[in-house]
C-alpha cells in the first residue's frame, strides 16, 4: 500500500520574513554550548564584562552573556574599534550592527582551542563563497601564546535560534515540521557536511548535535526558507592535506545528521510504524499512513540507514546511492516548488519559535550602558 497524499504539510513564502525578524530582535541562544545560565544577563557585573576585553587585548568590548559550557563561554560584544566617535545614544543602531559573538575558553581548557577549533576557524577561513553561509563565521581569533591567556574566537553573531529551541517550539505547537523545511534543512547539512568531509584537507565537524545547528530567518539562500549554518567547531578535527577522512569519522557524522532528519521530520506525526524496529524486523511494508509518497521515502532511506548503523557498506551501495545522490536532488525538486501553504506554515513555525526562546541578544539600553562607561572612562582620563 503506498502512502496517501497528506494534507498535513505546509512552509512560507514570505517577502517580509527578514522584516520579522528584524524588528522582533530575534536572536539566538547560539554559537554553542548549553543554555541553562540565568535570563537575567543585564544583571552580569561589569567586572566579568571586562573579561572580554581583558582576554581579547582590549579588540573587543563585552555586552552580555549568550551562552555557556564546561569550557567556554559566549558572549555578544562590539569591535572597540566600531565606537570610533559614537558617544551620543542617538548612534546606538550604527553600534547594534557590529554585534558579534566572542567565545572565550576558560583558563584550563586552552589544549582543546589549541588542537580542535583554531584549526578548524582558520579552514573555515578559506571556505568558498557559495558555501560561507552553511557555517559560522570566524572574524578574529588568538593564537594562545601564554597559558597564562584565556583563548578566544569572534565570529558574526547569527540572528536565529538552534534547531533544539525549533523542535521545542514545535512540540508545545504539537504541530508537525513542515516538509519542505525539512527537505531544505537536509540539502543545506548534506551540502555542509560533504564539503567538510570532502575538501582538503578535510575536517570533521565534532559534536554534531542539535543545538549546534542554527537556523537564521535574516539570511535566506532559497527565498522562504532561512539558511541553516553549523556553530561550535571545540571538537573539530582537521585533517592532512591530501589524506582522506577514515571511513568511520564520516559514518558517525553522517548518522548523526540522518538521526537529527529522522527526528524532526517524525515530530509529532501520529503514523503508525514510526521508530526504527519496523526497519530492524522487516515488516512495514503496509504503513497506516498520510505522508505524501516523497516524504514516506524519506523516512524509509533515513530509517534503514539508522538501523544498518552505518552510511555505507559493501552490500548496501545502492542505499548509499540514495542518501548521497538521488536523495537530495529530489528534495530540492520539492523544496524549490513548494506550494504557498507550505511557505506559510514555515513562516508561523518560525515566528512561533521566535516567540517562545529565551531573547538575550543585547538590548539597546545595554549597548548604552557600555557606550556611557566609555564615555564616562574617556573623560576621567582627560
Amino acid at each position: 500500500m503506498r502512502p496517501k497524499r497528506c494534507n498535513a504539510s505546509s512552509s512560507l513564502c514570505t517577502n517580509n520574513l527578514l522584516d520579522v525578524y528584524i524588528t522582533k530582535s530575534v536572536l539566538p541562544q547560539e554559537h554553542s554550548t548549553n543554555n541553562h545560565e540565568p535570563e537575567m544577563a543585564n544583571l552580569i557585573p561589569s567586572s566579568f564584562l571586562s573579561d572580554v576585553a581583558f582576554a581579547t587585548h582590549n579588540k573587543y568590548v563585552g555586552i552580555s552573556l549568550a551562552g555557556k559550557g564546561f569550557t567556554a563561554e559566549v558572549w555578544y560584544a562590539i569591535p572597540r574599534s566600531a565606537f570610533g566617535s559614537i558617544n551620543h545614544p542617538a548612534d546606538v543602531g550604527l553600534l547594534r550592527s557590529h554585534i558579534c559573538a566572542v567565545k572565550l575558553y576558560k583558563l584550563y581548557s586552552p589544549q582543546i582551542y589549541l588542537k580542535n577549533e583554531l584549526p578548524a576557524m582558520k579552514r573555515l577561513q578559506t571556505i568558498p563563497d557559495e558555501l560561507r553561509a552553511r557555517f559560522t563565521e570566524p572574524l578574529d581569533f588568538s593564537e594562545a601564546e601564554s597559558d597564562n591567556e584565556r583563548c578566544w574566537v569572534a565570529m558574526k553573531a547569527i540572528p536565529g535560534f538552534t534547531l533544539t529551541q525549533l523542535r521545542g517550539a514545535a512540540l508545545l505547537s504539537k504541530k508537525v515540521v513542515p516538509q519542505e523545511f525539512v527537505f531544505h534543512m537536509y540539502i543545506q547539512l548534506h551540502k555542509a557536511l560533504k564539503f567538510l568531509h570532502t575538501s582538503d584537507p578535510p575536517m570533521t565537524k565534532g559534536d554534531l548535535v542539535a543545538v549546534n545547528v542554527m537556523i537564521d530567518p535574516s539570511t535566506q539562500d532559497v527565498p522562504g526558507f532561512p539558511n541553516i549554518k553549523l556553530i561550535d567547531f571545540g571538537g573539530a578535527q582537521v585533517g592532512k592535506i591530501g589524506v582522506p577522512l577514515s571511513k568511520h569519522a564520516m559514518d558517525s557524522e553522517w548518522n548523526w545528521m540522518y538521526r537529527m532528519m529522522y527526528d524532526l521530520a517524525l515530530l509529532n506525526h501520529t503514523c503508525e510504524y514510526t521508530n526504527e524496529s519496523v526497519f530492524t524486523t522487516g515488516g512495514g511494508n503496509e504503513r497506516n499512513c498520510t505522508h505524501e509518497i516523497d516524504f514516506s521515502d524519506f523516512i524509509d532511506t533515513l530509517g534503514y540507514a539508522l538501523a544498518a548503523g552505518r552510511r555505507l557498506d559493501e552490500s548496501n551501495l545502492e542505499q548509499e546511492m540514495n542518501l548521497q545522490e538521488r536523495l537530495p536532488r529530489v528534495l530540492k525538486i520539492r523544496r524549490d516548488f513548494a506550494c504557498p501553504e507550505a511557505l506559510q506554515a514555515i513562516e508561523r513555525l518560525l515566528e512561533g519559535t521566535g516567540k517562545s526562546i529565551n531573547n538575550k541578544f543585547p538590548t539597546d539600553q545595554q549597548i548604552l550602558d557600555v557606550l556611557s562607561e566609555r564615555t564616562s572612562t574617556s573623560s576621567s582620563r582627560l
